[in-house]
């Protein structure tokens, strides 16, 4: 993927929702947001992207989901 300054919300959701899985509490169901943000920063950007606590991965973390615990894509 492209640096983090050129990744689009749609390439961070498609990544995200790839590896959403692998941050799901396997007892609670609930999706881990920040070590799936954290990940997605190591995979696919310079590691210290997401330190910005505006940067858009952290919406798209929260979006990808919500929409996957209400059953959307």
């Amino acid at each position: 993927m492209a640096s983090s300054k050129s990744a689009s919300k749609f390439e961070i959701a498609r990544w995200m929702r790839e590896h959403l899985d692998d941050h799901r509490d396997r007892t609670t169901g609930e999706v881990n947001c920040t070590s799936l943000v954290e990940e997605w920063d190591v995979a696919c950007a310079d590691g210290g992207a997401t330190l910005d606590s505006n940067h858009v991965a952290w919406d798209v973390a929260v979006e990808v989901a919500a929409r996957a615990d209400a059953g959307l894509p």
